[in-house]
């Protein structure tokens, strides 16, 4: 599975739309790096709609904000491995699935896919995360990145393997 078909599943599931709510950026984060980077998608057109509701737009760009979450991954991965740590020793056998921070606002989404790597998602939307939305969206993209990534297939032309 190339990283450029990993983003294509990515950008399937965030779409192109300024007017529906959900998610605006994700990344997976695979074990493995790709040649071409990590795979991601993002919804430029609803991120700079919601720039503009909360009157940030003239502070950053779109892709200003997707720098910031940028920045906050590690700090997430950090996390959910202490929490997955703490279930573990709690419950031996017991994993920790996704985190889902429902922050001021939007959210922040993180979760383990498979042992392939993780994805990591966010919106600015508050009604995405309210009604449920982003993170159904989230569990969606990590289920199609997981059922794509363990299907056998042949190595990539660019040395990218499945």
């Amino acid at each position: 599975m190339t990283g450029e078909e990993l983003s294509d599943i990515i950008q399937l599931n965030l779409g192109q739309d300024a007017d529906k709510p959900g998610l605006h950026y994700a990344v997976f984060l695979s074990k493995t790096p790709y040649a071409s980077g990590y795979p991601q998608g993002q919804n430029f057109p609803a991120l700079k709609k919601m720039l503009w509701v909360y009157g940030w737009l003239k502070y950053r760009t779109a892709e200003q904000q997707v720098e910031l979450w940028d920045a906050r991954i590690r700090e997430v991965e950090r996390s959910f491995q202490q929490l997955e740590n703490a279930a573990a020793a709690e419950s031996p056998g017991r994993h920790l699935k996704r985190l889902v921070l429902d922050v001021e606002v939007g959210g922040i989404m993180y979760a383990a896919v498979g042992d392939y790597g993780s994805v990591f998602a966010a919106t600015l939307s508050q009604l995405a995360m309210n009604s449920g939305k982003a993170e159904g969206q989230f569990v969606k993209i990590a289920e199609e990145l997981l059922i794509a990534l363990s299907r056998p297939g042949p190595a990539c032309p660019d040395g990218e393997t499945t």
